[in-house]
């Protein structure tokens, strides 16, 4: 499906057949530099069971146009004016890694538009070393390995994919490889910026869940623990995985998704 958000065409992966008023609606988000194909196994899972699923492509990521937009909260508007062009009036956000934060301060900014939420891989504050930063600034390769190496744990660098015939790091390190540049130092420094998540946490009313990874080096676990503290009421689900927890550990993904959506 294609919108014209703001002037520019925006790609979203969605179910072929028409929004239905009667089933509940989800928003996947994607996180830095990546784009909705990292949620295929999520979409496809949720619309065979009966939800309007929606996966956007932010400007300038995957098949959207437009430049990359450069904070959180211009990301979370954003979404929104999506929503709103789709007519979603209520509907429940999965954000992984800065997706993540997107959906904390969606949740935080309209209270009245998300049903439920479910954070992957996230921690807020979600600080980037300077390396990695300095890197993405001067679009050097080495930012997309640091990436593809911190992402994923010392097991999946070997092996170990659930999905026959599938190379964990290739698929992720191409994915980045297909980003225009400044897209992933746009969305590295959006998340080092966003420096009051945990202010936005404490404003959460809808029912939260927590993915987290065991071995994420990313966004560590002690960090993600942290931020689940804040949010009232909300629940984890801790995976023996890395920060990539979609790549590494789906099933565990799904079975932990449904029982928030």
């Amino acid at each position: 499906m294609k919108l014209s958000i703001k002037g520019n065409t925006t790609y979203l992966r969605s179910s072929p057949l028409p929004i239905n008023d009667n089933c509940d609606s989800v928003v996947f988000i994607h996180g830095a530099a990546m784009d909705h194909t990292v949620w295929t196994q999520s979409v496809r899972h949720f619309e065979r069971h009966g939800r309007n699923v929606f996966a956007p492509d932010f400007p300038g990521h995957g098949r959207s146009d437009g430049e990359p937009l450069t904070s959180i909260t211009e990301m979370a508007s954003w979404i929104i004016e999506v929503a709103d062009t789709l007519e979603l009036n209520r509907f429940s956000v999965v954000g992984h890694s800065m997706g993540s934060l997107v959906a904390l301060e969606m949740a935080a900014l309209y209270p009245t538009r998300v049903r439920t939420m479910a954070l992957l891989g996230s921690a807020a504050p979600m600080p980037v070393s300077e390396q990695l930063l300095g890197s993405a600034r001067e679009n050097d390769g080495a930012a997309l390995d640091m990436v593809t190496l911190w992402g994923l744990s010392d097991m999946a660098k070997v092996g170990g994919s659930l999905t026959p015939g599938m190379w964990m790091v290739g698929q992720i390190h191409r994915l980045l490889e297909e980003a225009a540049p400044g897209v992933l130092y746009a969305g590295l420094s959006a998340c080092n910026n966003y420096t009051w998540g945990e202010e936005s946490a404490a404003k959460v009313e809808c029912a939260t869940l927590l993915i987290m990874g065991t071995r994420d080096q990313m966004t560590p676990l002690p960090r993600a623990k942290a931020l689940a503290a804040l949010i009232p009421g909300s629940k984890s689900l801790l995976i023996t995985s890395g920060h990539s927890l979609m790549v590494e550990a789906p099933n565990r993904v799904l079975d932990g998704l449904a029982t928030i959506l």
